[in-house]
């Protein structure tokens, strides 16, 4: 249900950020520097549950990662409110 909803949002960058968003609520604890979220996602595992491809995933990736919203790191996906 919500993977459907998703789909049906316009952007790469914001569908990845609302899927893990949806993640962090569920598995997601709270740091100082951001929401962490402890699962290991490949690119192309993130791409599968967003309906869009590795590349395409990649490059989305980049631009949250440089507007310091997502960062990756050996605990996971860290999220913040920027």
């Amino acid at each position: 249900q919500f993977q459907l909803a998703l789909t049906q949002v316009h952007g790469i960058g914001r569908r990845l950020e609302l899927l893990l968003w949806h993640l962090a609520d569920r598995w997601g604890r709270v740091t100082p520097r951001g929401v962490v979220v402890p699962l290991d996602l490949t690119h192309e595992m993130l791409g599968r549950l967003i309906g869009a491809r590795r590349p395409s995933v990649t490059t989305a990736l980049r631009t949250l990662a440089e507007e310091g919203r997502v960062e990756r790191s050996r605990d996971g996906w860290v999220l913040t409110r920027r």
